[in-house]
């Protein structure tokens, strides 16, 4: 039991590393305040989740940061692990449902997750393939906690790359800037939905 205690604490002190991490680049980066922003951490951390498993995440995972062969379908190498860690797998499956990396199917009226199926589809196939819950209060909380690290990278850290020059992909940085508007307020939504 003593050794379950610790691992349940990991878990959520885990998550709060997370938080603790992504505020620090925020605070260190952004160039105008956001509001909304604090809003996310403060619910985030009065939101901690305990999970039930730690897992290998991406960080990334989402459509376009893997290679597969056209002939079957077959996933052969992921890419980006820059922000690989240890932590809960609903942080990789939150992040896949983010609105920026789908698409709304013919009828304007049905969200396909990465442009492949709706979200419940998806959440069952998932549970199917893995044999694992998905929580939704979790799943929530993930939810947040990635659009407010996109909140941090893209309207925090791209514009103080911009101001200081410090990137010979002006183009990639600007674009990043442009989307966080988009993010921002998926976040609201979201947050919305929560509060």
């Amino acid at each position: 039991m003593h050794g379950f205690a610790i691992f349940f604490q990991f878990r959520i002190v885990r998550a709060g590393w997370q938080i603790n991490w992504w505020e620090r680049v925020w605070n260190e980066d952004y160039v105008s305040d956001v509001p909304l922003v604090h809003v996310a951490i403060n619910w985030l951390r009065k939101n901690l989740p305990a999970g039930d498993r730690l897992s290998i995440v991406h960080g990334d995972f989402r459509n376009g940061n893997f290679l597969f062969r056209e002939a079957d379908g077959e996933i052969t190498a992921w890419l980006d692990w820059e922000l690989a860690h240890i932590g809960d797998r609903h942080e990789d499956l939150a992040y896949l449902l983010q609105h920026s990396y789908g698409h709304y199917a013919e009828d304007g009226k049905t969200y396909l997750v990465c442009g492949l199926t709706d979200r419940a589809d998806f959440l069952k196939r998932y549970e199917e393939a893995t044999g694992l819950p998905v929580d939704p209060a979790t799943l929530k909380f993930y939810e947040v906690l990635n659009l407010f690290k996109c909140a941090a990278i893209t309207r925090g850290t791209s514009p103080r790359i911009m101001i200081g020059g410090k990137c010979h992909q002006d183009t990639v940085i600007a674009y990043a800037h442009a989307i966080s508007y988009l993010l921002m307020e998926e976040l609201r939504l979201v947050l919305e939905e929560v509060i």
